[in-house]
């Protein structure tokens, strides 16, 4: 984490991190453990209806096999024989047989629940007990149970039609189905008339698929045979078509998607036949009250959430926020603004320690601002004291030069050089203002050098190139006049020609320039250096020229960005730059 970061920030990345992902990951597996355990008890709940389907259906097929086989070979098969007599007797004789089989049948078959009993010849006869059937002799005997039935001699085995084969039932709107429990009897019938038994039962299994299916969490139960024929639990409003994938299998939970949708198959093998049961159920249908769970878990995730929004809200205005402005102001202040105060508020603590810092930061400022107006003062006086080292020594020089013309020459010339000594005299003494114009400055240089060429007798001259749009120009007093000595006293000492000094002043972008520049001896780096030192030896030969302290001036009041730059070749000439900032009269 960056050292700079902001507490909000800090804040808001915390509590991201180890409070709303870590309770968003707690409810993600709380959700997913939720909805396999919801997933797996609706199973369990269709499992245990089909269970009680398939026990029912059982029951109902090992009790009607265990009735037709009590029936038949109750009394050393008498039923068989009386049904083969019937057969083969004539009209008297099957009236006879008749009525014994009606008297052994409610005799030995006395429930309701059988709709039919039918004996079915080898010549392709019959011989029925109760209700006829609808259908030819033909289609009953292609029925697969029929045909299974017929190949497991002695072995019951379970078919299923549709109430309507019943003759009384055939136009019935709402057929039911119909166990056929068939028996093959061969050895059984020493006759050899009879080729097969069938007895039609009235099932309790649809009326309970039909209970089961009016509970939506429970899906829709359907009964199917081996050959994927949907024997019940069909609506006629609702066609259902179970994939070929989930009819080839035995049993187990499969899900297969259909328009959009994920559906659920359970499946469960029916004891004694090749039947299976089968529940379909809707992925949504199943996970419904986990749906109703989650929004119960969401909404008080949600709830939680905006309640320590809140809280980080409060948290954030009386803590956070207050030390952030606070942070801010002391960033302020290190930049150098002293004058920042920030805004009271917060907790009792922070409002303290914020009230500190505004007092604190009121006294720094008085402690700097009386700090600059103390350094301000030992400034001007420091100026002062440097303009106060030119003059005496220009001074003493120029009045020796004026004793000497008035004791030797006793003429007017007497009269011009005090003239240019007042006006000298009058730029130095004239106010306490250190600066004054361009203008100014070059009436005194003038003056100055009036005088210098009476003491040195005309023996160098000094050209003028001033731009007049500097004349207007704020400079320090007297900054020009001691480069001007040093070029006349030093620079053309002992030199055979007429020194000439070129004075040019103009602007370059920001800055005002001064250039001196001389046709004298010049002089080595290292003099120029010791010129330009602010701490001359005692011994040096420099020690009286004023061009360090002009350069002191400069620095002192611009800055280390101006001053004096000094170029020379012995024997050629000298140059000297001044740079001070252009300010007009009246910036």
């Amino acid at each position: 984490m960056k050292k700079n970061t902001p507490l909000n920030v800090i804040f808001y990345r915390n509590f991201l991190l180890l409070i709303v992902i870590p309770i968003l990951v707690i409810i993600l597996l709380s959700m997913a453990i939720i909805q396999n355990i919801i997933m797996k008890s609706s199973i369990d709940k269709i499992e245990l209806a089909q269970k009680n389907v398939r026990t029912t259906l059982e029951n109902e097929i090992l009790d009607n096999s265990l009735r037709l086989t009590h029936f038949l070979l109750t009394n050393d098969n008498q039923v068989l024989e009386f049904v083969a007599k019937h057969n083969m007797a004539d009209n008297d004789g099957k009236y006879m047989y008749n009525l014994k089989l009606r008297e052994q049948f409610n005799l030995i078959m006395p429930k309701s629940d059988i709709l039919a009993m039918h004996f079915y010849m080898h010549d392709g006869s019959q011989y029925y007990f109760k209700d006829d059937l609808a259908p030819s002799i033909s289609y009953i005997k292609n029925r697969i149970w029929y045909q299974k039935a017929l190949s497991s001699p002695k072995s019951t085995y379970i078919g299923s039609e549709l109430s309507t084969i019943m003759f009384n039932q055939r136009k019935s709107s709402n057929p039911q189905m119909t166990l056929a429990v068939a028996l093959a009897p061969s050895s059984l019938d020493r006759y050899k008339k009879v080729e097969m038994v069938c007895m039609y039962i009235k099932s309790k299994t649809p009326d309970m698929i039909r209970e089961y299916n009016r509970k939506p969490e429970l899906g829709k139960m359907y009964l199917v045979d081996e050959t994927g024929t949907i024997l019940t639990g069909v609506s006629k409003e609702k066609p259902v078509v179970i994939p070929k994938t989930v009819l080839a299998e035995v049993s187990g939970v499969y899900k297969e998607k259909s328009n959009h949708k994920t559906f659920n198959y359970i499946v469960n093998p029916i004891g004694m036949t090749d039947w299976k049961v089968i529940s379909v159920v809707a992925t949504s249908e199943l996970l419904s009250i986990f749906y109703k769970i989650s929004l119960g878990i969401i909404s008080t995730a949600v709830l939680l959430f905006i309640l320590f929004f809140i809280f980080s809200m409060i948290f954030l205005k009386n803590i956070i926020a207050p030390v952030s402005n606070l942070a801010q102001g002391m960033e302020l202040m290190e930049q150098g603004d002293l004058h920042t105060q920030v805004e009271i508020g917060g907790a009792g603590e922070i409002r303290k320690l914020i009230h500190s810092f505004n007092k604190m930061a009121r006294e720094i400022n008085e402690l700097v601002l009386s700090n600059e107006r103390k350094e301000k003062e030992k400034h001007q006086e420091e100026i002062k004291a440097l303009q106060s080292q030119i003059n005496p020594h220009f001074l003493v020089n120029t009045l020796s030069s004026i004793r000497f013309m008035a004791i030797v020459a006793k003429f007017d010339s007497i009269k011009n050089m005090a003239e240019a000594l007042i006006k000298i005299l009058s730029c130095s003494f004239k106010s306490a203002n250190s600066f004054y114009q361009v203008r100014e400055e070059i009436e005194m240089l003038e003056s100055y050098v009036f005088l210098m060429k009476v003491r040195y007798s005309d023996n160098f001259e000094v050209r003028f190139e001033i731009d007049e749009a500097c004349l207007d120009c704020i400079v320090p007093r007297l900054i020009i006049q001691p480069i001007l000595e040093n070029c006349i006293v030093h620079g053309f000492e002992d030199l055979e020609e007429v020194g000439v000094i070129h004075v040019k002043v103009y602007q370059e972008v920001n800055s005002l320039i001064f250039m001196i520049k001389d046709n004298g001896k010049g002089m080595s780096n290292d003099a120029i250096s010791e010129i330009l030192s602010m701490d001359k030896d005692e011994t040096s030969i420099y020690k009286g020229i004023g061009v360090s302290n002009v350069n002191r001036r400069i620095q002192l009041n611009y800055g280390s960005a101006y001053g004096i730059k000094m170029h020379s070749e012995l024997g050629k000439y000298t140059e000297t730059i001044l740079s001070i900032p252009a300010i007009h009269k009246g910036e």
